[in-house]
């Protein structure tokens, strides 16, 4: 099995893509999107077992191998205990349990046996579950199934053991699932064991929790103590086994719970959010009050979801959602918001929405000002050389920060292959970049001869860095192509970078990753030349960057999500800035942006459109609170206005509202990028 310092896409930490696309079918899902459960009834005793699997049941006899001339003397006396239920044999011959031999159930649901026997005979027992101790005076033998045992090769872990399988390649999994007791990992379990992508944690409350990743057929395993008090998410292709046996994974699916945003006046307008700890979905079958194409989900980094809706004169919009409701907004007095069919208190929602953005916010792209740098001194190693980065990155495991020299510039031409530079899963490589006005050490190359410079995997962060590559002005489309940094697996943040000069994408994305205060230019072959290209994943966020003389700045291959925010889009352009292709990606939040480049450099109009959404979202393209240059409105087809959806005659699951449309300064503050 691969380790997760290596590059390998068939490994169990970096499942594997096909045709540049996550696996189909991939449900995204919240960090509370499973059970929750509380109070001393909650707990489930292990955990309830699946009805199409039987519990393992085991046959154990204890004879005495020395015999006493008094009769009835009964030389061996024994207690042993099982995590299933025992069942005395008074069937077995000799060897059969009798009246002196007592079976007790536990308050633990466990169960112990006690008993005497001697003169060369035995009792026997049907024991289900595993004997967790065993206790014995005299001389004895031991039979398990008929084969002679010692007392340790009887008793067994008094610890459970659960596997986390997954049945289907390829598959992606970030699981999670919480005890009473302690959990620790299995590292020693074949193709099945726990690895430096899964964590183990105790709880404020003295619980456990163990947070995974696994996919591709691969599994994890620990050893835990207690009972489990929630597992998730529960997918088709997730298997769990608790000491060997199948478990009904029903038991975990939450419940969720119907929320309703309604308005109770005409005319009105409501332009409103909220964010639940679970997974949020629209409700499109609820009558009047029925989420609609006006309306997005978005599943966050922190793993919270956040529903971002617009209605009003009377009408209402519904969802479901799992856990908690954490935030809604704006609170207006023509508001009512219902859970469950009933009215909920709105007052403890005031200011629970954030509104404005924080000064470091409006450091677009990053440098000399944005507040989330990395300083030299949290490093766990400098480098300063190809050969430095190399053995830091290959050495490096989850927590690390490998640092950059500010004044490095480190040329990675002759890495290719499996030596290409990596960002091992739970790894940041940080430079200076911004610090004291320092523009960042630059890792770079002089050729284009391979896929990509560096790849980034599961929850990597590369932030402070200069990312350059060898073409940085406008040039016909020819191969071979490459790109900067490929994101391979999810969770991955990239911000504060300058990525530059390559000819296929400075940032390619084949999972969803967050891309903020960045500087993003100069990658501008034709029939590439991408900014950020996304490939993979529903959930990518894209905010505060700062993009110019890219073909494209943002584009999703057509089977992607993401949402652009906050961005300044500047300069010169090649074509439209922000776009997907065919079939159309699945669900697109485009706001708050500004788009200044009307004139495309491949085009004799002026002005050219901003945004091209090519194809039909399977959800929704929402476009709105964006200042754009164009003065021409959004309309369908292939033309020269803002925004434009070629290969249709009327706009099919898009949605603009609320921007602004010429080079002359909207009169709302809630316009554009900050």
């Amino acid at each position: 099995m691969v380790n997760g310092n290596q590059n390998e896409p068939d490994s169990k930490n970096e499942p594997t893509r096909r045709n540049g696309r996550l696996p189909a079918g991939r449900r995204s899902f919240g960090r509370r999107s499973f059970l929750k459960m509380t109070g001393a009834a909650a707990a489930i005793p292990v955990l309830a077992k699946s009805a199409a699997a039987a519990p393992s049941t085991r046959h154990l006899e204890i004879v005495s191998t020395e015999s006493t001339s008094e009769v009835g003397t009964l030389s061996v006396t024994y207690e042993f205990t099982a995590t299933g239920e025992i069942t005395p044999d008074a069937d077995n011959g000799r060897n059969s349990s009798e009246g002196n031999d007592g079976v007790t159930q536990n308050d633990d649901g466990t169960w112990t046996a006690t008993g005497k026997t001697g003169n060369g005979f035995g009792d026997a027992y049907t024991v289900e579950g595993r004997i967790v101790e065993f206790t014995g005076q005299g001389s004895f033998d031991l039979f398990l199934d008929g084969e002679a045992v010692t007392v340790d090769e009887l008793v067994q872990d008094s610890r459970h053991h659960i596997e986390v399988l997954t049945t289907q390649d390829p598959s992606e999994l970030d699981y999670e699932f919480t005890t009473t007791g302690e959990i620790t990992k299995d590292t020693d379990n074949g193709r099945n064991s726990a690895s430096g992508n899964d964590s183990v944690t105790q709880n404020d409350d003295g619980t456990w929790t163990a947070d995974g990743y696994t996919g591709n057929g691969y599994g994890d395993a620990y050893y835990f103590e207690g009972d489990i008090l929630s597992f998730g998410p529960v997918e088709d292709f997730v298997e769990i086994r608790i000491d060997g046996e199948v478990v009904d994974l029903g038991q975990f699916e939450p419940e969720p719970r119907h929320i309703e945003v309604l308005t109770t006046q005409d005319p009105s307008e409501l332009d409103y959010e909220f964010t639940t700890t679970g997974e949020i979905t629209k409700d499109t079958d609820n009558g009047r009050n029925s989420a609609s194409g006006n309306d997005s989900v978005t599943q966050n980094d922190d793993g919270t979801w956040t529903a971002d809706g617009y209605t009003g004169n009377g009408y209402g919009d519904a969802y479901y959602f799992v856990g908690d409701l954490v935030s809604f907004g704006p609170v207006e007095d023509f508001v009512e918001l219902r859970i469950d069919g009933e009215a909920v208190d709105l007052s403890q929602y005031e200011g629970t929405v954030q509104t404005q953005s924080t000064e470091s916010d409006h450091v677009l792209g990053g440098g000399e000002g944005y507040e989330n740098t990395v300083p030299r001194s949290d490093a766990d190693v400098v480098v300063s050389s190809l050969s430095e980065l190399l053995s830091a990155l290959g050495s490096a495991s989850s927590g690390d920060v490998v640092y950059v020299a500010g004044d490095a510039t480190i040329d990675a031409s002759s890495v290719t292959g499996s030596s290409r530079l990596t960002v091992p899963a739970g790894v940041t490589l940080a430079s200076d970049r911004g610090i004291d006005g320092a523009p960042g050490g630059e890792i770079k190359t002089d050729v284009i001869d391979y896929s990509h410079m560096m790849a980034a995997n599961r929850n990597a962060r590369v932030t402070g860095l200069r990312i350059t590559g060898p073409l940085t002005s406008y040039v016909d489309y020819s191969k071979p192509v490459s790109s900067g940094l490929t994101v391979n697996g999810s969770g991955v943040e990239i911000d504060n970078v300058e990525a530059s000069g390559f000819n296929h994408a400075a940032l390619k994305l084949n999972a969803s990753a967050h891309i903020h205060h960045s500087h993003v230019h100069s990658n501008s072959m034709d029939g590439l030349g991408y900014g950020i290209m996304c490939y993979g994943g529903q959930n990518t966020l894209i905010e505060y960057n700062r993009f110019n003389f890219n073909r494209h700045s943002v584009a999703n291959e057509g089977t992607a999500g993401y949402e652009v925010r906050y961005n300044m889009f500047e300069g010169k352009a090649i074509a439209y800035q922000v776009g997907t292709h065919r079939p159309g990606a699945t669900t697109l939040k485009i706001h708050h942006n500004t788009f200044v480049p009307t004139k495309h450099l491949n085009s004799g109009e002026d002005p050219e459109s901003h945004i091209s959404i090519r194809g039909v979202p399977d959800d929704v393209a929402d476009i709105y609170n964006n200042w754009f240059y164009n003065p021409k409105r959004p309309s369908p087809g292939r033309g020269t206005e803002s925004v434009i959806q070629p290969h249709v005659d009327e706009f099919t699951n898009l949605e603009h509202r609320n921007n602004h449309y010429g080079s002359d300064e909207p009169s709302s503050s809630d316009i554009g990028c900050p």
